[in-house]
């Protein structure tokens, strides 16, 4: 055991410094959990890309202010597989329970917190009370954020680089729509399928879905 004669100060100032200088340690300790848990980079990779362009589309149209917490709703995303490496069944709440108890360098065990509820609510049922439980500034724009994620991983259902359309999301509260090019939902029914299923899970949550 070697005793460190820096303190918690010190870890501090090193992680401020990084965040200034745009080497942020949270990347490195994201990177590292990828690798450690063989997280299938392409696909975290799809979401994460779609998940921008949802971001970017919806930042200004909801009244919440989610741009603070963007860079956690996109390493939530690049982490939202690990816990495959654990179980199939189930997978978002070994995931889960993995992210709001590692020793993950750089993150707050709030912003931990975050990104477990986060990681839970991605499929299957919205567990809205977890983000309820956060510290306040992450509340509203936690669910936001969940919601623009369930869609991301909902349109990579595939796991193919076949490129999804060209589509436009609003918002407006707790109101989202989707609209799709002409046809494309037809020729994609498992697709459909899933979409019509998210409209209760998220109506369970207080959102209110449609697409066409």
């Amino acid at each position: 055991m070697r005793i460190s004669d820096q303190s918690m100060r010190e870890g501090l100032l090193y992680d401020l410094v990084g965040r200034i200088t745009h080497n942020d340690v949270r990347d490195a300790s994201v990177e590292a959990a990828m690798s450690r848990w063989c997280i299938d980079i392409k696909q975290a990779n799809r979401i994460k890309t779609t998940l921008e362009n949802l971001c970017h589309a919806t930042l200004q149209q909801w009244s919440t202010d989610t741009k603070h917490i963007q860079p956690l709703l996109i390493w939530a995303a690049m982490l939202h597989e690990l816990g495959l490496q654990v179980s199939h069944n189930n997978y978002q709440k070994h995931g889960a329970y993995i992210l709001g108890h590692a020793g993950l360098q750089g993150f707050s065990r709030q912003e931990q917190a975050l990104l477990a509820a986060l990681v839970l609510s991605h499929r299957s049922k919205f567990r809205i009370d977890r983000f309820d439980s956060l510290m306040k500034p992450f509340i509203n724009a936690g669910k936001h954020m969940c919601v623009l994620l369930r869609i991301a991983v909902l349109l990579h259902r595939g796991r193919t680089d076949q490129e999804i359309p060209q589509f436009a999301i609003t918002v407006e509260d707790v109101h989202i729509n989707l609209q799709f090019p002409k046809g494309w939902l037809d020729q994609h029914g498992m697709t459909l399928a899933d979409l019509i299923k998210e409209i209760s899970y998220l109506d369970t949550a207080g959102y209110k879905l449609s697409f066409e």
